[in-house]
């Protein structure tokens, strides 16, 4: 018994510092059915922080979305021809920060990775917005033995939101 109240109170200990949030605002237009439209063009993540962010950054936020939106089952243009059936995907990362720590991470409170994007699908040709998803991704840095510590784990997160959040309006 003594053993086993031991091995509950070390996970509890080692996940303790694991905790992330995510957050997500979606907007539909309510004059568009967006599952009339069949494919989705995804253009290259933009950087709109008003900073600078790693061109690695922002192409693999780019790549982890197309990934992302072909595990959904969500077709894009680039098995098919771009036509009126299909929607432009734009995306902007509005504020971005993942910070590495080799030792202890410092005691300023400051120790997480943030990530918020802003997602437009945009109807072609007069490229009119028909949704609007804001996704919010935070994960603490450096405290648990198990949490992640690379900034791919939290653009992956980000990605995957947005990609629900699409099949779901579908």
């Amino acid at each position: 018994m003594l053993r086993t109240a031991i091995i509950a109170f070390l996970s509890i200990l080692c996940l303790s510092g694991c905790s992330s949030t995510t957050k997500s605002l979606t907007w539909t237009s309510s004059n568009v059915v967006i599952s009339d439209f069949k494919a989705f063009d995804i253009q290259p993540v933009s950087n709109a922080t008003g900073g600078t962010i790693s061109e690695e950054v922002l192409s693999s936020l780019t790549q982890l979305l197309r990934y992302r939106f072909k595990v959904e089952n969500l077709q894009l243009t680039d098995s098919r021809p771009t036509g009126i059936d299909s929607l432009t995907v734009q995306s902007e990362v509005l504020e971005y920060k993942f910070q590495y720590f080799t030792g202890p991470p410092p005691s300023s409170g400051n120790k997480s990775g943030l990530c918020i994007v802003r997602t437009r699908l945009l109807q072609k040709p007069a490229n009119s917005p028909v949704a609007e998803i804001i996704t919010f991704y935070k994960v603490d840095v450096g405290q648990g033995m198990l949490e992640p510590k690379t900034p791919e784990y939290l653009l992956k997160e980000v990605a995957t939101t947005i990609a629900q959040e699409v099949a779901k309006m579908m």
